[in-house]
């Protein structure tokens, strides 16, 4: 299973890539995936539809948030994530607590997008030691670039909640 268990009696800690796509972002259409990378033809890996409110931001939410539900349920007592979305590691690490402080609200007194998706993964913090680290997007990063994948693969997957019989 790779590097993406660590074991001894007392703990396991899960390392996931994750990242989050859309086409037309901020545009009627939009359609959006996410991907979740845990190994080489791992089962836990998952290219996914996001169905509802599709953009950029809220893909790389989400697949930070089934990743750590994948690994709540696999009996994970810790997870680093690694993503390329400032959005979501600065949000959970720089800004979400100042943002609680306001109500909610930004620097700027503007309600925070998407503060359901933030609230989900502060409420699994209480359940999970959540790690976060930022990599750098188009480096070839092999864990990145195959979250990337997943990702706008699940893209494609979206296309069919919206046929018509």
């Amino acid at each position: 299973m790779g590097r993406n268990y660590r074991r001894n009696n007392y703990w396991r800690h899960a390392w996931v890539y994750t990242d989050g796509a859309c086409e037309l972002n901020g545009q009627k259409g939009a359609r959006a995936g996410i991907g979740v990378y845990w190994g080489p033809n791992h089962p836990l890996n998952v290219s996914e539809a996001l169905v509802v409110r599709q953009t950029n931001n809220r893909a790389e939410l989400q697949a930070a948030v089934v990743a750590i539900k994948q690994a709540m349920y696999e009996g994970f007592q810790e997870i680093t994530i690694f993503t390329d979305s400032r959005y979501v590691v600065w949000g959970m690490t720089r800004w979400i607590h100042r943002w609680i402080q306001n109500g909610w609200n930004t620097f700027y007194r503007k309600p925070v997008k998407n503060q359901a998706d933030f609230q989900q993964l502060l409420d699994a913090e209480n359940t999970i030691v959540v790690n976060w680290e930022l990599v750098r997007g188009h480096a070839r990063i092999e864990g990145n670039v195959a979250a990337d994948r997943l990702a706008k693969r699940g893209i494609r997957r979206s296309y069919y909640f919206f046929l018509e019989f």
